[in-house]
């Protein structure tokens, strides 16, 4: 085999990460778009949307199962940057009302000294076919995604989407868009700058109403070049002419092929705005064309939720808190809490159930120091039930105590007014031998005996992260 055969297969993997990367250099761009149905004809998106009756509800369509493989040195990833990503995710993707959330099927972690700084040329493509699950959204975590290149210029990539392996690559220190972003590119969007740079051909005009004639392609201009979406309004490379406030800057007057000065859009998603905070939106016929594309997904119909009624919806959903798989990714239990949680019936990719583990953490140095009695108390939520095991450890991961709850009339209440200063855990987990094939909830509280004895409110998720210090 001569050295060109050798080289030639990894320079063709190279160059197809690089199509969908974000970068602070405009020439990585998607090159290529497949035959998409709305192509020219967007009106195919919304009878989409009509027939899978979109408007009707913002419920959920699917649960998407995502895969973590970790990669650093001392820089390794931690659980909580896991489940700050996850959060991420599900923060912007059900903000836009996508009907699409995501939640964690597993993690493996790869601390080697030469991961530290995790190559976007090497190691990247090299590790996302080493390392790769079918039925699942593989996304590779590295605590520092580096590029060869100039001095002090090897920090230009945060994330990239491998379209050959299907991978997302990104890092924890990013903005939590760079996810969604690259999750966007796996559900089959493209850059919303995507052939500004070409001619009438390949770019998108300002004026919507320019139409183009072709041997191959005939409609509006707007619904073939670009990234083929009318209601992302044609852009240039927003990184240089937008500020860090998300102002459309235009000190030159750029305008598009047609002689059109530009109006864009500073928050889409899809767009590489300065400062990545700007982006939070999704389009509508971009959600429509995710939707599309996952559905069309080899395993998406183990990815679709289907409800059995108002009894198991909130259950058949990984709730707000996910995911709290381990103690560094615990939930905070403050004092006078009371929270929802579901034991949702997560996938692997081979779609059999796996376990969820719920942790949650407490700090008995925390409280308020005059209210004598304080309590941990958990009960059955209001779905079907299927048992409740509970066990405590303490800061050492020792476990303390175990409480079981055998029937929905039971509770679990855990006095605690008589422990010892410092940070305690709970592992809650479905109790029955076959736990994860049925969905089901329970609520845990905080509770300050000496308070009023009425419970306070359920607190429901509003995408933030509560982490106790």
């Amino acid at each position: 085999m001569t050295n060109l055969q050798k080289i030639l297969p990894i320079f063709l993997i190279f160059l197809n990460i690089s199509l969908f990367a974000q970068t602070d250099f405009s020439k990585y761009q998607h090159k290529h778009i497949f035959c998409k149905p709305w192509i020219g004809n967007n009106a195919f998106l919304e009878r989409y949307l009509s027939d899978i009756h979109y408007d009707n509800d913002s419920t959920p369509m699917y649960a998407v199962p995502v895969q973590i493989w970790a990669y650093g040195g001392e820089n390794l990833p931690t659980d909580l940057e896991i489940k700050r990503l996850i959060i991420s995710l599900n923060t912007l993707f059900t903000a836009n009302n996508t009907k699409i959330v995501f939640y964690l099927s597993g993690v493996e972690k790869f601390q080697k000294k030469r991961f530290q700084k995790f190559g976007y040329f090497s190691n990247a493509p090299i590790q996302s076919h080493l390392h790769h699950k079918r039925g699942v959204v593989n996304i590779m975590l590295a605590g520092w995604l580096a590029k060869p290149g100039k001095k002090n210029r090897n920090l230009a990539f945060t994330g990239c989407y491998n379209h050959f392996s299907n991978t997302i690559a990104t890092i924890p220190s990013g903005s939590p868009s760079v996810a969604v972003h690259e999750m966007g590119h796996y559900l089959g969007l493209h850059h919303t700058h995507r052939y500004y740079h070409r001619g009438k051909h390949r770019q998108e005009s300002v004026d919507t109403t320019v139409f183009r004639r072709g041997l191959f392609a005939r409609g509006r201009n707007v619904e073939i070049n670009g990234d083929g979406l009318a209601d992302t309004y044609a852009q240039p490379y927003l990184r240089r002419v937008t500020d860090s406030h998300c102002n459309y800057v235009d000190n030159e007057g750029v305008t598009d092929r047609w002689g059109n000065r530009y109006a864009p859009q500073t928050d889409n998603i899809m767009s590489y705005t300065q400062n990545k905070e700007c982006r939070s939106q999704f389009t509508r016929m971009q959600k429509s064309v995710m939707l599309y594309t996952l559905e069309n997904k080899r395993h998406s119909d183990r990815w679709r939720i289907e409800f059995s009624g108002e009894k198991n919806g909130f259950a058949s959903l990984p709730d707000g808190y996910e995911p709290d798989f381990s103690p560094r990714a615990a939930t905070a239990l403050p004092l006078g809490s009371r929270q929802h949680h579901s034991f949702h019936s997560p996938l692997d990719g081979k779609g059999r159930q796996l376990n969820d583990e719920d942790w949650f953490e407490f700090s008995s140095d925390h409280v308020i120091k005059h209210i004598h009695q304080r309590k941990i108390v958990i009960e059955p939520g209001l779905m079907e039930f299927s048992g409740i095991r509970a066990v405590l450890y303490n800061q050492d991961l020792q476990p303390i105590d175990t409480f079981n709850i055998n029937t929905k009339d039971e509770i679990i209440e855990l006095d605690i007014s008589d422990f010892k200063d410092g940070k305690y855990f709970i592992k809650v987990e479905q109790l029955n031998d076959n736990r994860t094939t049925i969905p089901s909830d329970y609520f845990i509280s905080l509770l300050a005996v000496d308070l009023p004895k009425n419970l306070p409110p359920v607190i429901e998720y509003k995408g933030e992260l509560e982490v106790l210090d």
